[in-house]
C-alpha cells in the first residue's frame, strides 16, 4: 500500500491544480455574468423608457426647435 502512495499523492496534486484552475475560471465567468446582468438591466430600463416615448410629426418638430 505504501508503494502506491507517492503516485496517489502526485495524482491528487494534479487534480488539485486542475481544480484550482477551474475555480479561477468559474470566478472569472461569474464576474463577467454579473457585469452582463447589470448591462441587461440597464438596457431593459432604457428600452422601457424608449417604449414610453411618443414619436409622431408633432414631437419630431418640437425637437427640431
Amino acid at each position: 500500500m505504501l508503494s502506491n502512495s507517492t503516485s496517489v499523492y502526485a495524482e491528487i496534486a494534479v487534480h488539485q491544480s486542475g481544480l484550482s484552475g477551474q475555480q479561477s475560471d468559474l470566478q472569472s465567468k461569474m464576474a463577467t455574468l454579473k457585469i452582463d446582468r447589470a448591462d441587461h438591466e440597464r438596457i431593459t430600463a432604457e428600452l422601457t423608457q424608449l417604449s414610453k416615448t411618443t414619436v409622431n410629426d408633432k414631437t419630431l418638430m418640437e425637437q427640431g426647435t
